[in-house]
């Protein structure tokens, strides 16, 4: 009597999508049935991966070159079954973000773009390591720089559960030096005993700091 064999069927492969950073393992694991001996090869993109011929393909240190779509190829005697791709994407930063020095009331816009693949990317810029409301896209931007805008940004890319920080920006918001428009009155004489009271108007940018002089001998308490 002749038996007769079926190809083999293939009900599962996992994880249908998976993101991993540079240097980090990813697995991918077929779960296939059948009749006499089953021959496995793996395949991404359409080419053949080199001794991927188990049921479970580990790569052991992810990098660019392992990102795409990976199948499963199951035969036995009597045919063979190929699986649906599933994903494996690398996650990293193609464009980190830039410091800057902006003047007072200056606009500034920070940059950053990752990839992940066919994943969905998000966004979160941080201000001196707390978390920017609204910070949520790939750029982040001031209209009006101010003293407040003045610290080190950084933005968190995230794409299937799995995050990356980006390197550090250093933004400085410099200061023109303040204006003194007048002070009065420019001359005044006093007897002994009466009060005497000097007033100077002065413009500039964030906090203005007083100092009186005398005679080029700093004023105590003035």
């Amino acid at each position: 009597a002749r038996v007769l064999m079926n190809p083999p069927v293939i009900s599962a492969v996992t994880p249908v999508s998976q993101v991993r950073l540079a240097g980090q393992s990813a697995t991918l694991t077929a779960a296939a049935s059948g009749n006499g001996t089953l021959l496995y090869q793996w395949s991404k993109d359409g080419a053949a991966v080199v001794g991927g011929t188990a049921s479970t393909l580990a790569i052991p240190s992810m990098g660019l070159a392992n990102a795409g779509g990976y199948r499963v190829e199951v035969r036995n005697e009597s045919g063979a079954v190929q699986s649906s791709a599933v994903r494996v994407e690398l996650l990293g930063f193609t464009q980190q973000p830039q410091g800057a020095s902006i003047a007072f009331g200056a606009p500034i816009t920070l940059s950053a773009q990752a990839q992940a693949g066919e994943a969905a990317l998000s966004y979160q810029w941080y201000k001196d390591a707390q978390m920017v409301v609204g910070g949520t896209s790939s750029s982040l931007s001031v209209s009006s720089a101010s003293l407040a805008n003045d610290g080190t940004y950084t933005v968190k890319a995230t794409a299937g559960g799995v995050e990356l920080m980006s390197s550090p920006a250093q933004v400085r918001v410099l200061l023109d030096a303040p204006v003194i428009t007048s002070v009065t009155p420019a001359s005044q004489v006093k007897l002994a005993g009466q009060s005497a009271a000097l007033t100077a108007v002065a413009s500039g940018n964030g906090t203005l700091l007083y100092q009186w002089l005398k005679d080029g001998v700093a004023v105590a308490g003035g």
